[in-house]
């Protein structure tokens, strides 16, 4: 992170373009278009693979989307829920919910539905019991649905495991309507951004790591690749846009340095709503003949 403080600097000094909406650290949603939304259930989604980082402790974890929370706990039982990504051996990313786990959910208005989609594994899937309402699953046990009308319940690990791979909250007609902009967007945080990196970077095989210096908070979403790439500018290019080709819409390009000579570098910044900063550079390794494509997100 030796450059994170220049970085740092150049944002501050440089004026940026407004990036989306006008609510710092959410991002998509399209607004709820003046007051015509009002008797329209509205449903907030939570993919795992997005809002989790891989072998992530969740015994203590709350995750929240527009204003629903979801909190993780061991609960009674002898293991602690965690997160597996996507593996050669396991085909989804998903929480494992062991027995006697459990998942809180809350929101400050009324939930009339939620369906739970879980990776199956090996006849080892059990189910979820509620503490209000009721929950059924269907034939092959890969969704449940629990069905009620409160603020707040709590499912639990009645046997084996559950593997949660998406939730999907449904709250009561009339909430949140009316008042046009910016309705139905997504915390976006750090922990998020790099998700969504890694996955939009999967078929390289990326690594993510966290970490915490004198600057704050960051994560590191990195890749090599093999082939003939020198240290040169247009070689170099290749190799980054191996990275940022990939990108979707919400990172947006708000600068690029000129080729490094020093370093034997390229640099792009973007922003990912308001806050956010993603720098992605490339450089080549001569020792191996191939390249590494590293990004920074704080």
């Amino acid at each position: 992170m030796n450059k994170k403080l220049l970085t740092l600097v150049l944002f501050a000094a440089m004026p940026l373009v407004a990036c989306g909406n006008d609510n710092p650290g959410t991002q998509g949603g399209g607004g709820g278009g003046g007051g015509g939304g009002g008797d329209a259930d509205i449903k907030v989604t939570f993919n795992m693979s997005q809002l989790l980082v891989d072998q992530e402790d969740l015994s203590s974890k709350t995750i929240e989307q527009s204003g629903v929370q979801i909190k993780f706990a061991k609960g009674t039982g002898t293991s602690a829920p965690k997160y597996y990504a996507e593996s050669d051996q396991v085909p989804y990313s998903a929480a494992r919910l062991y027995a006697s786990n459990t998942m809180t959910f809350t929101a400050s208005t009324t939930m009339k539905e939620v369906k739970i989609t879980c990776g199956l594994w090996d006849n080892k899937d059990g189910s979820f019991t509620a503490s209000t309402g009721t929950i059924q699953a269907n034939a092959d046990k890969s969704v449940e649905t629990w069905t009620g009308s409160n603020e707040t319940f709590t499912l639990t690990v009645a046997e084996k495991q559950r593997r949660v791979v998406t939730v999907e909250v449904t709250l009561g007609k009339g909430q949140g309507g009316g008042g046009g902009g910016g309705g139905g967007g997504e915390t976006v945080t750090l922990q998020s951004v790099a998700n969504k990196l890694k996955s939009l970077w999967s078929k390289y095989s990326p690594d993510l790591d966290h970490d915490t210096d004198e600057y704050g908070e960051f994560y590191n979403v990195y890749f090599f690749v093999e082939g003939d790439y020198r240290e040169t500018e247009a070689s170099t290019q290749t190799l980054l846009s191996l990275g940022t080709s990939l990108l979707t819409d919400e990172f947006e390009l708000v600068y690029e340095a000129e080729w490094d000579s020093d370093w034997l570098m390229l640099d792009a910044y973007y922003m990912v709503g308001e806050e956010i900063i993603v720098e992605i550079q490339a450089y080549a390794d001569t020792e191996s003949g191939g390249g590494w494509v590293d990004s920074w997100i704080y």
